[in-house]
């Protein structure tokens, strides 16, 4: 099952989208970026529209990173190898909330 998945290109666009996607949630709780997210506010008036523009950028920069990856290699067996690293990341960060709320 495992070599059919690695060969299939709508499971390498989705795993670095949720992998990714767990780093920008993440980062959200940061100091430096959430200063940024309040100065973006400012400027659009709307909290909504700025993390928006913070996950948006977040995730289009982390998919260019997989498509570079990508165009060295026909499968797509790196992309699988990130699955544990957002899993660890996703558990970390809902585990932080459960412990502090």
């Amino acid at each position: 099952m495992l070599v059919a998945l690695r060969r299939r290109p709508d499971v390498a666009a989705l795993v670095p989208l949720l992998v990714f996607g767990a780093f920008v949630n993440a980062a959200v709780m940061i100091g430096l970026i959430l200063m940024w997210t309040h100065r973006w506010h400012a400027r659009l008036g709307s909290m909504l529209t700025a993390v928006t523009l913070l996950f948006f950028v977040g995730l289009a920069l982390a998919r260019a990173v997989v498509l570079v990856f990508q165009r060295a290699r026909k499968d797509y067996r790196f992309v699988l190898a990130l699955i544990p690293l957002g899993f660890g990341m996703w558990l970390a960060h809902r585990s932080y909330h459960l412990v502090v709320a």
